[in-house]
């Protein structure tokens, strides 16, 4: 009976220490493009993580709620859009935040030399100086802000 207890407790230990070892900040991001005033970013996105990433939140300037915030979905060689406004560029994908996850295997040494898959645009009428984005991997959350120079 004790060596059952004994055993149960290094499991629990070894499990807690595997949990707390993989459940570190993945998310993968830097800035890529500027738009005119600096009222439009795109930031690409990777997952070095061995599970899917959920991106939460997307705020600019320390809090505020941006304008737009959405994820594009890059198809082929077509590469990211920066345009002043989503609604212009037609012919790209853009997905609500909320609703896509970030798949592992996507971070730029996955990756190699290729481009990376996502692609975070953020717009607003302000100029836009940073963009922290909350996200959840292996139901942890995280945040990682990107500065805007």
């Amino acid at each position: 009976m004790k060596k059952t207890g004994i055993f149960i407790g290094v499991v629990a230990v070894v499990c807690v220490g595997a949990y707390t070892f993989l459940a570190q900040p993945t998310l993968e991001a830097e800035l890529l493009g500027i738009g005119i005033d600096q009222k439009a970013v795109v930031i690409p996105l990777g997952n070095a993580g061995i599970r899917e990433i959920q991106l939460v939140d997307v705020t600019i300037n320390d809090s505020q709620t941006p304008k737009n915030a959405k994820v594009q979905m890059k198809e082929n060689d077509t590469g990211f859009v920066l345009t002043e406004s989503i609604s212009d560029s037609k012919g790209y994908k853009f997905i609500k935040y909320d609703e896509i996850d970030i798949e592992p295997g996507t971070s730029e040494k996955d990756m190699g030399n290729q481009d990376s898959l996502y692609g975070l645009m953020v717009e607003d009428d302000e100029e836009i100086n940073s963009v922290t984005i909350k996200y959840k991997h292996l139901g942890k959350e995280f945040e990682k802000t990107v500065t805007i120079d």
